[in-house]
């Protein structure tokens, strides 16, 4: 699956695509489903300033 990534900075709003492939999660209490997103958000947030510190390289 494709996702758009969001990243808001003060020159304005970056959309990365990632690929993710996630197996489909078997049904959660809702509290889990939304900490799960957080800690995808929170992985997608370090990469970005990573990249923006040159800490790693996009570029292949």
């Amino acid at each position: 699956m494709t996702r758009l990534v969001e990243f808001t900075s003060e020159e304005g709003t970056i959309y990365i695509e990632v690929d993710e492939k996630l197996p489909l999660p078997k049904p959660k209490p809702e509290d889990e489903l939304i900490s799960l997103t957080d800690e995808i958000a929170v992985k997608a947030a370090q990469s970005f300033e990573d990249v923006l510190n040159g800490s790693i390289s996009l570029m292949q």
